[in-house]
């Protein structure tokens, strides 16, 4: 069948609709009305054009128009078609790529982008897209990237850049670069395509890992030194004096028995971070905060003997759906640190317990007499192996106590945070509540 045949197939088709339609209609009035020949002629026309007009604007409207006759096209616009039908199937893709992607020209221009690349190169400079979209301009900062990318343009070779740095909303975030060329066809079209491929949580991971190592090994190293070095003068005090006093060696055994119960700390706390960071399964059960929050005091007091506590409880909400054990471990951190850093002897320490506005969480927060904390450290203290500044006590912890709080809180889908109201600094815990409490 020819292309012409077909077409007037399909126009016949779409047309003959109408038609039947307007003789139903004339055959009807006719019926109920007698018309002379030329009045019924004009009425048949306009019949037909009216009912065919709205057809085709509705067949426009609702987009099966093109269904009608999309057949009637030529090869050439049927072609143009599909043409575009694949240009937006490839930006689709692209734009749904995870990387960030950019196309640079010989001037030196970005000629493309996709949203993820927008979001992080273009946006902070606040360019419209009126503007000449330059390298030297959305690169500014970052002057190996710029050359990269005119290197890969004129010499048509291939460039990977490792952990590019790049400041973005106030944080630091790290991409692998690879810059390649591509060369189209037609008219020889050249272009410069970087690829942008975050690594942040790969480099943060890094970072984490050499971090902690050089940390655990002070941690470890410190006591270590005290023991070995109170161990070698009594090793020589048993060389010079067969027989020794006691009173002689109280001196030397208190330093070594308190640094080696500080390893045991170190690596118990270690023991239960990694445990808590494991996929190992929690066990939840209905528990009550106030005998938690007792028990805790009772212990923990005995290990203060000349501290003076006081504790003042405000709970209106007391059952949590946790497991016991390692909230009670929650509470013992929080309750340790209000005694460890405390400034004199009286310890004032303050509970609350309350549902949230929405019904849905339970806010757990616990406060003391001691002084606020400094806003900046506020960010930065569920961090693992984070201090604070040794001015603010003598004693000094592990700095893994708040990331096993951070941790524990995270398993039960919660969030631990810390934030500053009347020269206080308040530690938050905030716990789902299930539908059943």
């Amino acid at each position: 069948m020819t292309q012409r045949l077909k077409e007037v197939i399909l126009a016949s088709l779409f047309l003959f609709p109408p038609l039947v339609m307007t003789m139903l209609l004339f055959g009807l009035m006719n019926f109920y009305g007698d018309f002379d020949p030329i009045t019924g002629f004009f009425i048949f026309v306009i019949i037909y054009f009216f009912i065919t007009s709205y057809l085709l604007l509705a067949t426009r409207y609702s987009k099966k128009l093109s269904l009608y006759l999309g057949f009637l096209t030529t090869p050439g616009q049927n072609q143009i078609t599909l043409e575009k039908r694949k240009d937006v199937q490839k930006n689709y893709i692209l734009e749904n790529i995870s990387e960030g992607i950019c196309a640079v020209n010989a001037e030196g221009n970005i000629i493309f982008y996709n949203q993820k690349f927008y979001k992080k190169f273009i946006k902070p400079w606040k360019i419209s897209s009126h503007q000449n979209l330059s390298v030297d301009v959305i690169f500014q900062n970052h002057e190996d990237l710029k050359q990269a990318f005119h290197r890969v343009y004129r010499l048509q070779n291939n460039e990977t850049i490792r952990q590019v740095k790049h400041h973005h909303k106030g944080r630091d975030l790290y991409f692998d670069v690879t810059i390649s060329s591509a060369i189209k066809d037609v008219d020889n079209f050249t272009s410069a395509i970087g690829v942008f491929h975050d690594v942040t949580e790969k480099r943060l991971t890094e970072l984490m890992r050499a971090n902690f190592v050089a940390n655990i090994s002070h941690e470890i190293r410190t006591p270590l030194t005290f023991i070995l070095g109170f161990t070698e003068v009594l090793e020589n005090k048993m060389e010079q004096q067969h027989v020794i006093e006691v009173a002689t060696l109280k001196p030397f055994l208190k330093p070594i028995i308190h640094n080696a119960h500080k390893l045991k700390k170190l690596f118990s706390d270690l023991l239960t971070l990694s445990l808590i960071e494991s996929e190992r399964k929690i066990f939840k059960s209905t528990t009550s905060l106030q005998e938690l929050f007792d028990q805790q005091i009772h212990f923990l007091s005995a290990n203060y003997p000349q501290k003076e506590i006081h504790v003042t409880k405000k709970i209106l909400h007391d059952n949590l759906y946790v497991d016991r054990e390692l909230f009670q471990q929650v509470l013992s951190n929080l309750i340790d640190n209000s005694l460890k850093y405390s400034l004199g002897t009286l310890v004032e320490i303050c509970l609350e317990a309350t549902l949230e506005p929405d019904l849905q969480k339970v806010l757990i927060t616990i406060s003391d007499n001691n002084p606020a904390l400094p806003d900046f450290e506020l960010e930065r203290i569920f961090e693992r192996f984070y201090r604070l500044d040794s001015a603010r006590s003598a004693n000094q912890g592990s700095g893994i106590g708040l990331s096993i709080v951070k941790q524990i809180m995270t398993k039960h889908s919660g969030r631990a945070f810390a934030k500053n109201e009347g020269g206080k600094t308040y530690f938050c815990l905030s716990l789902p509540v299930p539908k059943t409490l």
